[in-house]
């Protein structure tokens, strides 16, 4: 009689290969895990850098074409707006004809802040205790970071400096190390 030659896998195959892909997953999730950190750092600084180019872009068009003193930057309803000819800012509708050229960026709204616990598109003027700029440990209103408040962009309309109004990743630490 001949005999059946068996073909499959041991039990301790099977367990060393289960095994050997227990060790990969644990090495590999955290590093996929840090990727929505990252992404969620680009955005913001995608967002802070079309902002930022937005605010420099606006304070030469007001000082072209809607005779602004050199030293103004658009008002922070004017950024809240998209829209540089909102009551309060330095243009008219009349100055800057072209709907366009009134947008601080060009989506018709801001861009949302990734960290914000709202994702929130509002622009606040800061009025931080220690001279109301990025490197404060306070919001844009001049508490302490509380990132299940703040939310949106601060803006310091005597300066144009702009930054992102919540703790990151990292904690209010590196709040605006973006």
């Amino acid at each position: 009689m001949l005999a059946r030659k068996q073909t499959g896998f041991t039990i301790i195959e099977m367990l060393m290969v289960i095994l050997l892909v227990a060790i990969l997953s644990a090495v590999a999730i955290p590093q996929f895990l840090d990727f929505r950190t990252d992404a969620r750092d680009a955005a913001t600084n995608a967002a802070l850098g079309a902002m930022r180019t937005g605010i420099a872009n606006m304070k030469g068009m007001m000082i072209l074409r809607c005779g602004a003193a050199a030293t103004a930057w658009p008002t922070t309803a004017a950024l809240t707006a998209n829209d540089i000819t909102t009551a309060g800012g330095n243009c008219t509708a009349v100055q800057v004809a072209n709907a366009a050229d009134r947008r601080i960026v060009a989506d018709t709204l801001m861009p949302e802040n990734p960290w914000g616990p709202n994702q929130a598109r509002t622009v606040t003027e800061c009025v931080g205790a220690a001279g109301c700029d990025p490197t404060d440990a306070t919001d844009c209103l001049g508490a302490a970071y509380d990132p299940n408040v703040t939310d949106g962009w601060c803006y310091n309309p005597t300066s144009g400096q702009i930054w992102a109004n919540s703790a990151n990743s990292t904690g209010p630490a590196d709040e605006h190390t973006f």
